[in-house]
């Protein structure tokens, strides 16, 4: 860190320590007042009172209310009952003493209590009940106030504090308020903390409001649970966010660190969006996430624009996407965990990004990375799912950097090749094997089972798979870009999709088994032409589906000298084949090909002991399997 960047954290620190000092010392003055007072309204036998306005200190005399208005004996308004139409139930400005209000109960026309220009830390409200009012609490243009142990029920609005700095909002519950629980607007430096909101459209609701620190707050079944707006060098710590449309949403908010927060059963989990387009906001996100669980979410952590953020040591579990970034360049991912997601990490137009010591583990495809250049990889570890990388360029795949020997998957390395001419792969060191901008490459005799891709090529041609075995994955050979390569005498069961083929021309797939993908065995993308498919067996694929292969291109053939391909729901005439192509095999084979070099034993030996495996695992499991093509 430079020592402009650490100049401005000192003094981001020592004005966060100097609020919670005057917090700490608000709340002193008034600590035994608030010790001494129940927790539930309810029980006091309250007083039928009419609405109280107080515009003068004198008016407290007026009144005849407890004490004498200095920091050791405020005065206190305590156990009133006041129901009325009028629109204030207690309303107090422009007043220099101390008071405390507490243990009322306040039903009105318009706002229930309203604190507006009284002076620096004299306002407390506490224990009350505020119902059935447009406006529960209001606090306006008053620093150094403490709002604690209230409960707002079915109001428009909880509690809104307005242009309020230095506020404490704590230990109040705010339940079926349609608008916001807690609202906080131009009040920088505040706390809100231990609280309970409940079926709010906006839980906590934050604008124009830096330094803020919101922690140990629980929000439930809100339609957002938690919204910075333009608060940016807050902190959101410890809350709980469960079965709400969104648990923690910051945008334009830079500099916003969230640590510890447990969101689960949310549509979105935690959001950071940054615009980076927006004139007004001239710097980066620097958002930093920390030690955040999340699970069962549709998603669990979200960054877009927020360049420069920095994400260590989440969690997410059974989300449909673990962490995503997008648009969110120069910012790194350690030491993150993500299990049980459809995706676990997705990089989607996010480059430069270092990605070191995650573990994701039985994720349909752990690391996602779209055009996102000049990605590092280093020691991740992944079990049951792998890594699928796009790119609209060749220059694009180049720039990625897996370190060597370092990434892991199913206990095997990931091999990423770059520009490797005349080699061949005949062992099996690989779980999964990336090959860019090579040509004449073999692969044979491999076994690739429970990753994303077994077989990824990409801008490369002249290079041959053969005698290999396929399983359990979201496509089991992608072909990218790819020229005159040969697919033979592989086999591909169980998988999401067999082979998928994307601008990729002059191929050639014969002798291959496909047999009870979930979707089509063979995939031609548009733009993929002049490839030749014949002598495969294609058995229960696409079982949902009205064919097993899907030909979105342009002159491919599926038969070679009136010899075509073996489909087991084959009935008689030509075989249709999916895809606006509209393809046919004009020459169906009645009977399964045999291929005209032998299959070698290990081949033979592992598509045994697989069909073994999947057997059992289809006994015990389903696995749901969706695919971003």
């Amino acid at each position: 860190m430079n020592r402009k960047k650490e100049k401005i954290v000192k003094k981001i620190g020592t004005l966060v320590i100097l609020s919670m000092l005057i917090v700490t010392n608000i709340v002193f003055f008034v600590s035994s007042d608030i010790e001494q007072s129940e927790t539930s309204v309810g029980r006091y036998s309250l007083i039928p009172h009419s609405p109280i306005s107080i515009n003068s200190d004198e008016d407290f005399v007026t009144y005849g209310f407890q004490g004498n208005g200095t920091a050791d004996n405020p005065y206190i308004i305590e156990g009133l009952n006041i129901t009325t139409v009028q629109n204030l139930g207690i309303g107090i400005s422009f007043t220099t003493k101390f008071f405390i209000i507490r243990n009322c109960h306040v039903e009105a026309g318009n706002n229930g209590i309203t604190i507006s220009s009284v002076a620096d830390g004299t306002a407390s409200i506490v224990n009350n009940t505020c119902i059935n009012t447009p406006m529960g609490i209001v606090l306006s243009r008053t620093s150094f106030s403490i709002i604690s142990n209230n409960t707002c029920l079915n109001n428009e609005m909880g509690i809104l504090v307005d242009r309020s700095p230095f506020t404490l909002i704590s230990n109040n519950k705010c339940i079926d308020n349609k608008s916001e629980g807690i609202k906080l607007t131009y009040s920088d430096s505040s706390v809100i903390s231990d609280n309970e909101i409940t079926k709010s459209e906006y839980g906590i609701y934050t604008s124009e409001s830096p330094f803020l620190t919101i922690t140990n707050n629980t929000c439930y079944k809100n339609t957002y649970s938690v919204l910075l707006r333009y608060s940016p060098f807050s902190t959101i710590n410890n809350n709980t966010c469960t079965n709400n449309k969104d648990g923690i949403k910051v945008i334009y908010s830079r500099s916003v660190l969230l640590t510890d927060n447990t969101c689960n059963f949310n549509e979105r989990a935690i959001l950071i969006v940054y615009d980076s387009q927006n004139p007004a906001l001239t710097q980066p996100g620097n958002v930093i996430l920390r030690n955040n669980y999340c699970a069962n979410n549709n998603l669990g952590i979200w960054l877009e624009d927020a360049d420069h953020s920095i994400l260590s040591n989440n969690r997410c579990y059974k989300n449909n996407k673990g962490i995503y970034l997008l648009q969110s360049s120069y910012s790194t991912v350690t030491n993150n965990t993500c299990n049980d997601n459809d995706q676990g990490l997705v990089l989607d137009n996010s480059g430069v990004i270092p990605v070191v010591n995650n573990s994701f583990y039985n994720n349909n495809r752990s690391i996602v990375i779209y055009n996102s250049g000049s990605t590092t990889l280093t020691n991740n570890t992944l079990i049951k799912g792998g890594i699928a990388v796009w790119d609209n360029s060749w220059q694009g795949y180049l720039s990625q950097r897996f370190t060597k020997d370092s990434n892991w998957v199913n206990d095997r390395l990931v091999g990423y090749f770059t520009e490797l001419n005349d080699r061949s792969f005949n062992a099996s060191v690989y779980g999964q094997l990336f090959f860019i901008k090579c040509k004449n490459i073999t692969v044979s005799n491999q076994n690739f089972t429970d990753v994303t891709t077994g077989i990824f090529l990409a801008y490369s041609e002249s290079c041959r798979v053969e005698n290999s075995l396929f399983a359990e994955n979201v496509w089991g050979t992608y072909l990218d870009h790819t020229l005159s390569t040969t697919l033979t005498n592989n086999s591909y069961k169980n998988n999401n999709y067999g082979i998928l083929l994307r601008d990729s021309d002059s191929n050639i797939l014969t002798y291959n088994l496909f047999e009870e993908n979930e979707q089509y065995g063979v995939y031609l993308y548009a733009a993929s032409s002049n490839n030749l498919i014949h002598h495969n067996a294609f058995i229960n694929n696409n079982p949902e589906g009205t064919s097993q292969a899907y030909d979105a291109g342009v002159d491919n053939s599926w038969y070679l000298k009136r010899k075509g391909n073996y489909w087991s729901d084959y009935e008689k005439g030509d075989y249709l084949i999916d895809g606006i192509a509209n393809s046919t095999d004009r020459h169906p084979l009645t009977d399964i090909p045999t291929a005209s070099t032998p299959l070698s034993s290990v081949f033979i030996v592992s598509v045994i002991i697989l069909a073994c495996i999947v057997s059992l695992r289809s006994s015990v499991r389903m696995r749901k399997k969706t695919t971003k093509l």
